[in-house]
């Protein structure tokens, strides 16, 4: 009975060495580097703002106001004719 005892144990013990071994050699650590990470989104935040930084200062400094776009020539987008109907009702609407 002793020796059944025993034997289940080792058995038990091989086969969680065995499993651990496997798992170890055959899969990838999960290694999750939090601060590289955050650091790119961070730059990538700074250079979103560097570069309206810049577009806005170019806005600026060719005279045109970053407030006033659809009133200029050089900035008018091109709209649907259906579109433009909705809008010009939507504002008529309003006013």
């Amino acid at each position: 009975m002793w020796l059944q005892i025993i034997a289940s144990i080792f058995i038990i013990y091989l086969g969680h060495l065995s499993w651990n071994y496997l798992k170890n050699r055959f899969s990838k650590e999960k290694n999750r580097d939090l601060v590289q990470i955050q650091t790119r989104k961070y730059q990538k935040i700074i250079e979103e703002m560097q570069e309206n930084a810049h577009s806005t200062a170019n806005l600026c400094n060719t005279g045109v106001d970053p407030e006033n776009l659809s009133n200029t020539e050089s900035f008018q987008i091109s709209i649907d004719p259906l579109m433009q109907e909705d809008l010009e009702s939507f504002m008529n609407e309003i006013l």
